[in-house]
């Protein structure tokens, strides 16, 4: 049983990192490699995510869903 619990948070997790990526590229950098407004772009999502209780979405996991 332990390991189906596993298995669906980590199916939950990935689905939630691939949504934020596509979310960034397609919204954020209209499918662009980087935003035209600058580099912090990331550090702004990052901040306004995890001061929505969100756990593990630095700048550099971001870049990693990216």
């Amino acid at each position: 049983m332990q390991s189906y619990a596993v298995k669906a948070i980590n199916i939950g997790l990935t689905l939630r990192n691939r949504l934020i990526g596509h979310f960034i590229v397609e919204y954020e950098q209209y499918g662009e490699d980087r935003a035209n407004y600058g580099e912090h772009l990331l550090g702004k999502i990052s901040t306004t995510l995890a001061q929505n209780g969100l756990k593990n979405v630095s700048a550099a996991e971001l870049l990693r869903f990216r």
